[in-house]
């Protein structure tokens, strides 16, 4: 192959081909999942740029290490804890409050006693950054 040039690897049976500009030539790798020719789709796309995209799912099997740059559940949780606490039902949360309750965090949309379990529905999802 010619230097500067891509290869682009397709596997898989009736792979869908991408609607971004150069379609097919931005991509190192495309495996198709579609039931037939006219019903085509892509499970996996790796772009030239190393962006991969999925269409479902993703599985780790296996214990993260340092070694892959991985960080352990109790690691994640000190790192958000620098952001907002740690859903706490001993603490009264007024609106606007912040938390986070299973590594995601939330703004309290309306007024919590103490003394309650995490409800869902007295929460709103957010974005820190």
């Amino acid at each position: 192959m010619a230097n500067g040039a891509y290869g682009l690897h397709i596997g898989g049976k009736f792979f869908a081909v991408p609607s971004t500009p150069g379609g097919c030539a931005t991509y190192l790798e495309i495996i198709g999942n579609g039931t037939s020719d006219g019903i085509r789709s892509n499970a996996r796309m790796l772009d030239n740029q190393g962006n991969e995209t999925l269409a479902g799912n993703l599985t780790v099997v296996g214990t993260p290490t340092n070694d892959n740059h991985a960080i352990t559940l109790a690691q994640a949780k000190t790192l958000l804890s620098n952001f907002v606490d740690e859903y706490d039902s001993t603490q009264t949360y007024n609106i606007g409050d912040k938390c986070f309750y299973n590594l995601i965090t939330y703004e309290a949309n309306t007024n919590i006693t103490t003394a309650e379990a995490f409800d869902p529905n007295k929460w709103t999802k957010i974005k820190l950054i």
